[in-house]
């Protein structure tokens, strides 16, 4: 996972007068994470080495049962509050740009792989249209953004494509002599 370091505080305190959350102190935790650190006082984790932890945590058998207990258990004493909650919740996401943003970002890093930031990029790149046919149009109802192509080997990003032709390359499995026979069979009944 990379940071952006370069705006960070260099120590809590500083970071606290601040106002922020996080700070650098500008070289690696003790486990070499070049990774932000929590302000708070007596609270100065490395970022990564929580974000472990907390993975550890939740895959441990006996430790993650007991913290998913406690989450539901949490979850089942604000029910009275539960509805308000997720009712704030869409009316910020519906209202806030940066919210809406930051949770697209979030999606796309976790399903995808990458951030809007680079999603925009390429799309940028690309002019707006799928990478293959060249429509405007991303062929899908529930959302105005394109599929991530990536090869499915490396795991890297090729490009942006509509839903058709996302499902096109999914369905022949990208074997290239498939793609000849089609055209081929294209060609002779025309």
């Amino acid at each position: 996972m990379e940071y952006d370091l370069s705006d960070l505080p260099r120590s809590a305190a500083e970071a606290r007068k601040s106002g922020q959350k996080y700070y650098w102190r500008g070289k690696p935790c003790t486990n070499g994470h070049f990774a932000p650190r929590r302000a708070g006082k007596g609270d100065n984790k490395c970022l990564q080495c929580d974000a472990e932890r907390q993975k550890s945590i939740r895959m441990h058998p006996s430790k993650g049962k007991k913290q998913r207990e406690r989450r539901r258990e949490q979850w089942r004493k604000n029910e009275s509050r539960r509805e308000q909650i997720l009712k704030n919740k869409r009316h910020e996401y519906a209202n806030d740009p940066a919210v809406r943003r930051k949770a697209i970002s979030h999606e796309l890093q976790k399903t995808k792989g990458i951030d809007l930031t680079r999603y925009e990029e390429i799309l940028e790149i690309q002019s707006g249209k799928c990478a293959i046919c060249g429509t405007t149009d991303t062929g899908n109802k529930q959302s105005e953004r394109f599929c991530v192509d990536h090869d499915h080997e490396t795991g890297a990003v090729r490009g942006l494509l509509c839903t058709h032709c996302n499902f096109l390359l999914g369905t022949i499995g990208e074997d290239k002599k498939i793609i000849r026979k089609a055209i081929h069979y294209i060609n002779q009944h025309n």
